[in-house]
């Protein structure tokens, strides 16, 4: 474990001669070695080896979905995409044909 500021590793505290109490206080309280909060339940072996095998095969699956999902063809359009395509083209060519017949002969040459 990496020494906290201004403590070395043989424990002695380096605060610079401006240091106040309060500066020494708390680099002591962080110099001080701790004990883990909880003790982690031990789990069996066949347990971690039941769990590493369910992560490892959803990766798995994940990984061969990203591989089929990039070479796989586009899916078959929608009932309304193509209406709304044919209707959008049969709406513009009403348009422009409008305009077209509106343009004398002079614009359109």
């Amino acid at each position: 474990m990496p020494s906290p500021a201004g403590v070395s590793k043989s424990g002695h505290i380096h605060l610079g001669v401006f240091a106040t109490a309060a500066a020494v206080a708390y680099a002591r309280e962080a110099a001080r070695p701790r004990e883990p909060k909880f003790e982690p339940r031990p789990r069996s072996d066949a347990t971690r080896e039941k769990q590493n095998g369910q992560k490892k095969r959803k990766r798995q699956e994940r990984q061969e979905a990203r591989r089929d999902a990039r070479g796989a063809p586009k899916p078959p359009q929608t009932s309304y995409f193509l209406f709304f395509h044919a209707t959008k083209s049969a709406e513009l060519a009403k348009i422009v044909g409008e305009r077209w017949r509106a343009l004398s002969d002079e614009e359109k040459a």
